[in-house]
């Protein structure tokens, strides 16, 4: 009886050792942003994409479409060669080490496809977007995410989940041309098409960009006091950083000008640009302390 307890005994402690370790395992594979929440700057193009602004592999910025009904990472052959991803022949998807988005959200080893999307090249050609477009950002980054667009305002909302959704394999060879479907090289060729159409229609200018004030901290309001606004986040090395601001300050005044909510800060703050000054009244705990920030570009 007791050889039968001690080995119960035994076999739970191994069970207990054994969740110890899938346990931390776990912990090590969970992401260090996750739930955090970040707010990336979007451009809206004259083809109504929204678009955000990425550094791939210390690279860039280049322009990104977010794009939910594409599959994965999409790369244009030009962009990936400044972000030094070299595209193998035999294999369909390539890896980046990091991609960095505007606002904050990073990810580290990503599959990647290098390819020329052939609306890509047609709206480049013909300047429709108003920016040059680098690539298609879809499912395997954007499943990572809780994302709200609000279309009046300049910033989507991005939170790190707690999920990764199932890495593509790397070895699918690519499809030869002459192997594709008859509606697929059909269409690959309207990239060639409207290139050549632009010679004779003209391409439109790109939209001159004046780069919006960064300042790498978000606010948001209390939860006892709603017209009570605090500093929910402050991005090492930022200028917010930088000039002193700390999580939990309570925000008094921008510019002179008392706030009392969320869109009140935000109207005064979407009007600044890169290289001006924010001036913000804060409390921290029982004193006062006014705190300038010079305003960055995002990357």
């Amino acid at each position: 009886m007791r050889l039968t307890h001690a080995i119960l005994v035994s076999i739970l402690m191994g069970w207990g050792q054994a969740e110890g370790l899938w346990a931390a395992e776990e912990a090590k594979n969970v992401d260090p942003q996750t739930g955090q929440s970040f707010e990336v700057p979007y451009i809206l193009t004259q083809t109504n994409h929204f678009v955000v602004r990425a550094i791939i592999n210390g690279k860039g910025p280049f322009h990104l479409v977010v794009d939910t009904g594409a599959p994965g990472l999409f790369l244009a052959t030009e962009a990936a060669k400044k972000a030094g991803i070299a595209n193998d022949p035999k294999k369909y998807f390539s890896t980046m080490d990091d991609l960095k988005l505007e606002g904050g959200p990073a990810l580290k080893k990503l599959k990647i496809r290098v390819e020329d999307p052939f609306q890509l090249v047609g709206m480049n050609s013909l300047g429709l977007p108003g920016v040059k477009l680098d690539g298609l950002m879809g499912f395997s980054v954007l499943a990572r995410y809780r994302i709200t667009l609000d279309p009046t305002h300049k910033r989507m909302i991005w939170t790190r989940l707690d999920f990764n959704p199932k890495e593509a394999t790397g070895d699918i060879p690519s499809i030869k041309k002459e192997d594709m479907p008859a509606e697929l090289q059909a269409m690959n060729l309207l990239g060639p098409a409207m290139k050549f159409a632009a010679m004779f229609v003209g391409k439109q200018p790109e939209i001159k960009r004046v780069p919006q004030g960064f300042g790498g901290f978000s606010i948001g309001a209390a939860n006892d006091d709603p017209k009570k606004l605090i500093v929910t986040q402050v991005l090492a090395d930022s200028a917010s950083a930088k000039a002193g601001l700390m999580q939990s300050d309570v925000i008094l005044e921008c510019d002179e000008k008392s706030v009392d909510s969320v869109s009140g800060f935000l109207k005064i703050f979407e009007k600044k640009s890169a290289g001006q000054t924010l001036k913000l009244q804060v409390r921290r705990k029982d004193a006062n302390k006014t705190i300038t920030i010079t305003l960055e570009e995002g990357f």
